[in-house]
Formats: C-alpha cells, structure tokens, sequence
C-alpha cells in the first residue's frame, strides 16, 4: 500500500520518484490529506514524524484543493521543542506540539 510505503522510504529524492510514478494521483492526494488529519493533532514524536512525511509527500503530488502547510521544527528558549504547520501566510494551522522534548526526526 502505498501509504505504509511513504513511511519507509528515507531520501526524498527517492521519495519524489515514487511519488511521481503513482497512477490516480488525485485519489492518492485524498487518501494522503486524509491521513495527514489523522496525525495532525498529533499527540507523540512518532505522530508528528508521520504527519512531517505526509506533508512533504503532499508537497511533491501537490495539495490539490486543500489548504497548504509546511511543517516547522524549532526551539523554544527553554531548549523545549517547538513544532508547528504553518500556512503561506505564516499564520500557525491546527495546533502546535505537546510533543516529548525528545525524538524528533526531521
């Protein structure tokens, strides 16, 4: 399924081309967005990496209809992670992390 394998794939040039060579590409763009809410409220490291590769595969087929998000990784002056989708008006989208300080990914 292609959904299980976005998740497996390391390189994002590697991605892309898996990505690219998907037939149905706007029924893979809805299956994707829909995973993609699943994950967005996310709630540990390992939900927040899910939805950071959802969103970068989003970013390669493109969102179609749907609102675009970049997924922002940072640090707040605490040394406590800061994690956050942010629109192309930089306004914040959906939430922002409660994430563990530890196990970010990308």
């Amino acid at each position: 399924m292609v959904e299980q394998k976005i998740f497996e794939i390391e390189d994002l040039k590697e991605l892309e081309e898996f990505l690219q060579s998907q037939s149905e590409i706007e029924q893979l763009r809805e299956r994707l967005f829909a995973e993609f809410l699943k994950y967005a409220d996310y709630k540990n490291a390992g939900e927040w990496n899910k939805a950071v590769r959802l969103c970068e595969s989003l970013a390669i087929i493109g969102w179609g209809n749907h609102e675009p998000v970049e997924a922002l990784r940072g640090q707040f002056f605490n040394g406590n992670p800061a994690t956050c989708f942010q629109n192309m008006f930089q306004a914040l989208k959906l939430f922002v992390s409660r994430c563990e300080t530890n196990g970010f990914k990308r």
